[in-house]
């Protein structure tokens, strides 16, 4: 069950994700133009990792940081991938290190649009009915922050899947993804405060409180992922 349902959310995924040629927040006919609206200087949205985002909190429709850049290891040649400059920087470190220690990481996902994520949204909803927990409503995904990254290993059968933990790239970056300032943001542990299923593929850029947050993430303490 949770085989198909990651081959199904990839395939979502990828058609929303834009082309490669096109500008960094350009469109695509799959991607609507990025709106580079921006909360007031010295709101929490320009603070990394005091944005909150969640089930009951979240961004506005044309939100979207003005700082995303390419970023590269992607799943797909072709297509193009989205971070924060900070957050883009950090995966290329983290990369770099798994890639030092025989592992191999690829972006999976990273940024996307408000709709971009109602298409999703709306695809799942259809699917699976309105008690799906696995994908966020428009508005309340981390992704659209631009420092959430979902990541896969070589293995193409555990992209998107529980099981990616288990993998070697999964308890990598289970061990390491604090050092370079990535926290897991779901886990069977903190699901009854999230109000999401476990995604131990999907990672939030953070900075230095990564490993404060992924071990609360990790343990289900009060110290929720989204804060």
């Amino acid at each position: 069950m949770r085989r198909a349902h990651g081959i199904r959310h990839l395939l979502w995924l990828l058609a929303l994700t834009p082309l490669a040629g096109a500008a960094c927040g350009g469109s695509s006919p799959d991607s609507p133009p990025v709106v580079t609206t921006t909360p007031e200087p010295g709101g929490t949205l320009d603070r990394i990792g005091e944005e909150r985002v969640d089930r009951t909190h979240g961004l506005p429709a044309d939100y979207a940081p003005i700082d995303l850049v390419a970023v590269e290891h992607g799943m797909e040649p072709k297509r193009v991938y989205q971070l924060r400059r900070a957050a883009a920087d950090a995966w290329a470190r983290m990369h770099e290190a798994a890639r030092a220690d025989g592992i191999e990481l690829r972006v999976v996902s990273a940024y996307r649009s408000y709709q971009d994520q109602e298409r999703v949204y709306k695809n799942k909803v259809e699917r699976d009915g309105p008690d799906q927990n696995t994908v966020a409503a428009p508005g309340h995904s981390e992704h659209q922050l631009g420092t959430a990254i979902d990541i896969a290993g070589p293995d193409a059968a555990t992209v998107l899947e529980f099981a990616f933990g288990e993998t070697p790239a999964g308890k990598w970056l289970r061990a390491r993804a604090p050092e370079f300032g990535f926290a897991v943001s779901y886990t069977d542990a903190n699901r009854s405060t999230t109000g999401y299923a476990a995604e131990p593929w999907h990672y939030r850029y953070v900075g230095d409180r990564a490993p404060a947050r992924h071990a609360a993430a990790l343990q289900g303490s009060a110290d929720s992922p989204n804060r």
